[in-house]
């Protein structure tokens, strides 16, 4: 029986679209655990955010599938919603920054697997002018904080 309620929000044109190939085998991770899968798709008209705002308000764990920005629009839709699931991202961007720095698997089934077989990692999140932010905030022209801040700061 499927007792836990589960959001999944796929961005299926981020980075080099591995995930996409793996998507029934990562739903089955999560179907195997108990949970009740219901799956969005990001369009350019509806945005990792808004999915979290229509769809998130009685899940037990939202994931994103998608690259940094997709993460950062999960969050800010729960912020903004000011719903707080336990919270998941397969990272299957181009570049990972966030992912890597968090040192989370980039392969997407391993990932899927540590999200439910795994320990949940505190995150602290900000807001700057209005925006929330997860990894970093930055402004002016040609800005170079996450390239210039050390990972373990």
């Amino acid at each position: 029986m499927l007792e836990k309620k589960l959001l999944l929000i796929v961005n299926p044109v981020a980075g080099i679209k591995k995930a996409n190939n793996m998507l029934l085998d990562i739903v089955s991770i999560f179907c195997e655990e108990g949970y009740e899968c219901t799956t969005q798709i990001t369009t350019p008209e509806l945005n990792a955010k808004e999915i979290v705002k229509k769809c998130g308000v009685d899940k037990d764990l939202i994931i994103c599938i998608g690259g940094d920005g997709t993460f950062n629009e999960m969050i800010s839709g729960c912020i903004e919603s000011e719903i707080r699931p336990q919270l998941g991202y397969i990272p299957s961007g181009t570049t990972n920054d966030f992912a890597n720095s968090m040192d989370l698997s980039l392969n997407p089934k391993t990932a899927a697997q540590n999200i439910v077989k795994g320990r949940a990692k505190d995150l602290d999140v900000g807001s700057f002018n209005g925006r929330i932010f997860a990894y970093t905030a930055s402004f002016g022209m040609f800005t170079n904080a996450s390239y210039s801040t050390r990972r373990e700061m």
